[in-house]
């Protein structure tokens, strides 16, 4: 099994990788701002030189900053919220899509969400 990680900390990555080493799976991990596109076309980029090909997509971005009340008059908060918990699954179909459709060989892409975030 081949297991590309990302998230936006590295700590959390580096234990991840660390937890995962001692399976038989290659692990690489990649420290990315899901929200921006840009860094998820590198990232595809980049996964195609380590992996080649990707077979199965799972996407699941949230984050909730803060729940003190003033998150709903906060325009920022929204903004970053969305940004990532949205955009971060819809940049990263429209960066990896292309990877999946078409070929012979079966493939999946899993969305999932998270409550909290």
């Amino acid at each position: 099994m081949r297991l590309a990680l990302i998230d936006n900390n590295a700590s959390n990555l580096a234990r991840a990788k660390d937890s995962l080493s001692s399976s038989k799976a290659k692990v690489e991990t990649y420290e990315v701002d899901v929200s921006q596109i840009s860094q998820w076309r590198a990232l595809r980029t980049q996964v195609e030189k380590d992996f080649g090909t990707v077979d199965f997509l799972m996407l699941n971005a949230g984050i909730g900053l803060k729940w003190d009340g003033t998150q709903w008059e906060d325009e920022k908060y929204w903004e970053t919220t969305l940004a990532t918990n949205l955009g971060g699954v819809t940049n990263g179909l429209a960066a990896f899509y292309g990877m999946l459709k078409g070929g012979g060989d079966a493939k999946a892409i899993v969305l999932t969400g998270s409550k909290q975030g």
